[in-house]
């Protein structure tokens, strides 16, 4: 038995100790399996470190690391693990879209749209049950079944996901076990070898190791249309590479073979796709919405404790109707209606493309990021001034008969080392394209000389510290003189000088020489040229720049120009638009400097966002130099983390990510992702846009003030009932006739109002960003409410008394005055009053009071116009506000002369008498316009007072 357990415990000692059993314990295959995971993820662990520098690595390693092999490609194995670990070669998108179905759905049941929602419902539910309790059928108010009826029928990135989508193919040709197969580009995985030919479209990003005249379009990436020649050479930058052809991109002519350095969400597009879903900081209209969506909860709440307090006390038709009237005239059901107009006008007035959402939010904006080229410049390059035989000459002043023949031969290297052609003799033998890396351009052509003997010509054109340190000798004035270093270092200060002044200056040399073969132009002694001249370019500024950069700083808005151009070129502009004072100007505007952002490349990227975060704590505006793609994007970032509202402008792909991470959106090609497409491509056109979102917000607020002024009457008209027990309420139907009518339909003509003040003068109100704020409320209901409710209830009184019912005799009759048994109840004149002429009294009382609420609102649609200004001063251009004066006093003028059928509850003629109406309300009309008057003028005389902070809204 000892030796059993002896034997029992050295068996299992061996399993425990580093697999020396004959069987394997779980642990030691637990153990063998995460080293062979190990051994299989080494490579993925270097090419997620050093993947940045895959296209500069040698290749022979890159191959090995990547499992691959050039003639082979991977093997079948290989491909499968891979595509099992890592995932498949697609961008990394949101998930499928709903249909618009369940997007109307989940619009209507916002919080809005559940309460009105639950008020259709609850009519419906009032009218059906009183049908199927009422002992004579047939004789049930309809009222209730009419405002179900009314009631019930009462942002996206689909766009950009389809954008992305269809920038990949569907399928691709790669090099698998020797063999080329046809796959999905879903399939591809790092290390893959892939053969493209012209027409195709790249699957993934390619470091190419053989092409024959392959040249890539990457105008959807970069917005460049000039395509890419395709050379495996080994370059400093990715995006300046000649070796990388980019996901997405399109082979425009040649083929050639690639290794697949990155694919699905590490490409370059997966990763802008990345950054560019990215959740939104939420726009100032979905701010509202949720503003909104509280007043709407507190209005249920109130409504439903004041329904379980009044129907607990006594049972009745009555008193459903007054709570389901008190419902629905708090309920703001032209707020939508007024919002959505407002944006819809706002949109077409802009006349460009834009997204709803977006249009009250720009007007928001604090910081605008801009190109600082692209936006504010008119992007058409003149030629401002010419270096030849030593000397500058302007274009402007140029007499092209006096030249030397010196000038004529630097306008032909120009002309030609752009690929064109002068004549049928030149024919271009070679052509060494421009790149970023070489900054020059380098052309073979075939020429004759005078006496007509065939030769052949080397010009060469690029930046000029490049192309004067290849130069030995210029021409002067017909004579060829050695070009010294003293000479070399005029010219290229006189070429910094140029730069400085803001043009783009290109130097041009050339070698002539009938013996060489130019077999290959790279053999040639390109250091021995002979300096022609320098053709200085300008870009000149847009004349409405100047005036757009005062309104943004007016205004109270940081500017934030951003350029790929170096500090000189970006200072010039500067100067140009307005951003930085002139040298020669007296004083220079504080706060503003010149930002070479490739200084802080080398850092690392939260070092990089403290700079820039610092920067815009210490800079009023900001001009940003040889800025990068991400650093953009980390500027946009800062900002945002500051607290402050970002509009940017976009142009190609790479800004998508900056674009998406503001609140405010431009662009001139990325349409899918910006809110707002410049067709001009002008940084002023977003200035004005600003200007109309901020006058959009003004007028909503006017719009709001005037319909929430009936409320203070709904609200005292319930109380009078319930408390003082005064037979008084406003019927339902003429709840809706008020909502609709008199409320929503005036005040969409607000909308269209002129802006009474210089809006482009005042700070943003970033802390003040409320559409309900409490001087509106004050102002609507409290000084403008109060005096509505007032001629409303003066006018029933009035209208009752004339009928025999003295405001004391109603008090406590609100339960027996609706009750159809009662037939006896007598007023001060001795006369008895049954229940159908109760009724018939009841719905002439409504009507009336429905003509006084009208009347008050028509008057104060009117003082609405302005919130300060004189009423007279600021002018009725506003048609259409005029055209819904009249349609609000014919609406009056028509309940008088029709019967009281208007509310659905009797037939009876009507017997209201326009004439004493009007004597009753015209003191309560000149009151209102008496206060409101004098409420604007001393805001006017005060300014900054507590008269302001209290009723400026």
């Amino acid at each position: 038995m000892v030796l059993w357990l002896k034997q029992i415990s050295k068996w299992k000692g061996r399993c425990r100790c580093r697999c020396r059993c004959r069987f394997r314990c779980w642990r030691c295959k637990a153990r063998k399996r995460g080293e062979e995971e190990v051994r299989q993820t080494e490579n993925e662990l270097w090419l997620e470190f050093y993947g940045p520098y895959l296209h500069i690595w040698p290749f022979q390693e890159l191959c090995s690391r990547l499992e691959t092999n050039v003639r082979q490609g991977l093997t079948a194995k290989a491909a499968a693990e891979k595509l099992a670990r890592n995932g498949k070669n697609v961008l990394p998108l949101p998930l499928k879209q709903d249909v618009q179905f369940w997007k109307f759905i989940k619009d209507c049941f916002s919080i809005l749209g559940i309460f009105i929602l639950l008020c259709s419902f609850a009519c419906f539910a009032i009218y059906f049950t009183f049908e199927t309790d009422s002992k004579v059928k047939g004789k049930t108010d309809p009222e209730f079944l009419v405002a179900g009826i009314i009631l019930l029928f009462y942002d996206d990135n689909e766009d950009m996901v389809m954008a992305f989508d269809e920038l990949m193919p569907m399928y691709c040709t790669v090099l698998r076990d020797g063999k080329k197969m046809v796959i999905l580009t879903q399939d591809v995985v790092i290390g893959d070898i892939v053969p493209i030919r012209y027409g195709q479209r790249i699957p993934a990003d390619l470091r190419f190791f053989s092409s024959s005249g392959l040249e890539v379009n990457n105008v959807a990436l970069t917005g460049y249309s000039k395509p890419v020649n395709i050379i495996p050479t080994k370059p400093v930058s990715k995006w300046g590479s000649n070796n990388v052809g980019f996901a997405c991109s399109h082979a425009m002519k040649g083929y050639g073979f690639g290794v697949a350095i990155a694919c699905g969400k590490d490409t370059d597009v997966g990763t802008m796709t990345a950054l560019s879903f990215r959740e939104r900081p939420p726009s100032r209209v979905e701010r509202h919405q949720t503003q909104i969506g509280y007043y709407t909860l507190v209005m249920i709440g109130i409504v439903c404790i004041l329904l379980l307090w009044t129907t607990g006390l006594e049972r009745g038709e009555i008193l459903y109707e007054v709570n389901l009237s008190l419902l629905i005239a708090l309920t703001p059901f032209y707020l939508p209606f007024i919002v959505y107009w407002g944006m819809r006008r706002t949109k077409n007035q802009m006349n460009k493309k834009q997204n709803l959402r977006s249009t009250t939010t720009v007007g928001l904006s604090t910081v605008i990021v801009t190109d600082l080229e692209g936006t504010m410049t008119k992007r058409r390059m003149r030629v401002s001034e010419i270096f030849v035989d030593m000397e500058l000459l302007s274009a402007e002043n140029l007499d092209l008969n006096a030249q030397s023949s010196r000038f004529i031969e630097l306008i032909r290297a120009s002309v030609l080392c752009n690929d064109a052609v002068i004549c049928p003799g030149n024919i271009g033998v070679a052509n060494k394209h421009y790149s970023s890396a070489d900054k020059m351009q380098v052309t073979v052509h075939r020429t004759r000389d005078e006496e007509g003997q065939p030769k052949l010509i080397l010009l060469m054109k690029g930046h000029c510290d490049v192309v004067v340190r290849r130069c030995s000798t210029f021409g002067l004035r017909g004579e060829e003189l050695p070009l010294d270093n003293q000479l070399q270092d005029i010219v290229l200060n006189l070429a910094d000088g140029l730069l400085e002044a803001g043009r783009h200056v290109s130097t041009s040399t050339g070698l002539e020489d009938g013996e060489y073969k130019y077999r290959d132009y790279l053999a040639v002694d390109t250091f021995a040229l002979r300096f022609l001249g320098m053709i200085a370019t300008h870009n000149p500024a847009r004349s409405t720049i100047p005036r757009a950069v005062v309104r943004c700083r007016s205004a109270g808005i940081k500017l934030i120009l951003v350029t790929r151009r170096k500090r000189k070129l970006a200072k010039s502009l500067a100067v140009d638009v307005g951003i930085l004072a002139a040298p020669w100007e007296a004083g220079s505007l504080a706060g503003t400097d010149i930002v070479d952002m490739s200084k802080l490349a080398d850092e690392k990227p939260h070092h990089q966002r403290w700079h820039i975060e610092q920067l815009l704590l210490d800079r009023r505006d900001l001009v940003c130099a040889k800025t990068s793609t991400e650093q953009l994007h980390w500027i946009v970032d800062a900002c945002r983390r500051l607290g402050a509202v970002v509009s940017i402008i976009g142009s190609t792909l790479h800004d998508t990510p900056a674009i998406r991470s503001g609140h405010f959106g431009c662009a001139v090609m990325c349409e899918a992702s910006a809110d707002l497409i410049l067709l001009d491509s002008s940084f002023a056109t977003l200035v004005s846009v600003v200007a109309d979102s901020r006058l959009l917000y003004e007028n909503l607020k006017k719009a709001l003030a005037y319909c929430l002024a009936t409320n203070t009457t709904s609200i005292l008209v319930y109380i009078a009932f319930f408390l003082l027990r005064v037979p008084f309420h406003i019927h339902i139907m003429a709840e809706l006739i008020l909502a609709f009518f008199v409320n929503l339909l005036p005040a969409m003509t607000l909308i269209y109002e002129p802006p009474e003040e210089k809006l482009m003068q005042q700070m943003p109100k970033v802390y003040d960003d409320f559409l309900l704020n409490s001087r509106l409320l004050f102002v609507s209901h409290i000084l403008v409410g109060t005096i509505e409710a007032a001629a409303v209830f003066m006018t029933y009184f009035v209208f009752m008394a004339g009928k025999g019912f003295v405001p004391r005799t109603l008090v406590g009759q609100h339960i027996m005055w609706h009750d159809k048994v009662v037939t006896d109840i007598t007023d001060a004149f001795g006369q008895e009053w049954t229940s159908a002429a109760r009724q018939r009294l009841e719905c002439q009382a409504s009507s009336l009071c429905l003509m006084s609420l009208i009347t008050m609102q028509c008057t104060n649609l009117v003082l609405t116009k302005t919130g300060r200004a004189n009423l007279l001063a600021h002018g009725f251009d506003n048609w259409r506000l005029t055209v819904a004066v009249v349609f609000l006093i014919c609406l009056c003028a028509g309940i008088s002369l029709l019967n009281a059928t208007v509310c659905l509850r009797t037939e009876g003629t009507n017997e209201l008498k326009f004439g004493r109406f009007l004597w009753t309300i015209c003191p309560f009309v000149a009151l209102l316009v008496f206060l409101e008057s004098t409420r604007r003028y001393f805001l006017r005389l005060f300014p900054d007072s507590w008269l302001e902070l209290a009723t400026m809204y």
